[in-house]
């Protein structure tokens, strides 16, 4: 293969030099102004790292006691370059959302992660507690967050599945935009999980409610 031209070699360096700075700041800018962290703490983490990943550094911060995550206002990107990937059909959304547990131990026998996630469950090596989990939307798993045992970040990390869809909240992430996602192109899929998710609470209401009219026509 033909070596590229000095100047087209010093041209690309350039463009890469340029996208490493602006990620950088990227990743400045998110951890300090979204989750509340010091300048100081967010260029330690990214150090330490040798990562702009927000996920993982956020997670350093914390880890290490350099922080506390403040919750500031996230605002969500309309277009994610990435959302071509979306390709879970409706027979792939879990029938019960909040129910819907972590499979990695169901599909793989690796070890559980080390290093800093944010809770092991030790007394069980077989599942993660519910409440943290996200929904693959390139291949329909369902993985735990990186609050649990970091299963979601690893599948991502392992396949290069960017988007997921968290079944807490029905917020959808993309790892390589590092940036929650509103498109309209999502709204059938949440609106879908929406309704799986509280159809069951709404039903169990309804038939509350019908049982307790039914003993007040009884008691007149």
């Amino acid at each position: 293969m033909a070596t590229p031209p000095p100047a087209a070699a010093a041209s690309q360096q350039q463009k890469n030099d340029d996208m490493s700075v602006a990620r950088k700041l990227h990743t400045m800018e998110q951890l300090t102004q979204v989750y509340g962290f010091s300048k100081t703490a967010a260029q330690q983490a990214m150090e330490a790292l040798d990562s702009t990943d927000i996920m993982e550094c956020s997670n350093y911060v914390l880890d290490q006691g350099l922080g506390q995550d403040q919750g500031g206002p996230i605002t969500p990107i309309g277009h994610c370059p990435h959302l071509s990937h979306f390709q879970i059909t409706s027979d792939q959304l879990p029938l019960h959302p909040q129910t819907a547990e972590c499979t990695h131990y169901q599909e793989t026998t690796a070890a559980r992660p080390t290093g800093g996630f944010k809770a092991d469950d030790d007394d069980n090596n077989e599942s993660c507690p519910l409440g943290e989990n996200w929904l693959c939307l390139e291949c329909g798993v369902v993985r735990c967050s990186r609050y649990i045992n970091g299963h979601g970040l690893s599948h991502y990390q392992g396949t290069k599945h960017c988007l997921m869809v968290s079944l807490a909240d029905l917020s959808v992430w993309c790892h390589d935009c590092q940036a929650y996602i509103q498109n309209d192109l999502l709204n059938p899929m949440l609106a879908q999980l929406e309704h799986q998710k509280f159809e069951p609470e709404r039903k169990k209401q309804k038939q509350n409610e019908e049982s307790n009219e039914q003993e007040g026509e009884s008691n007149i």
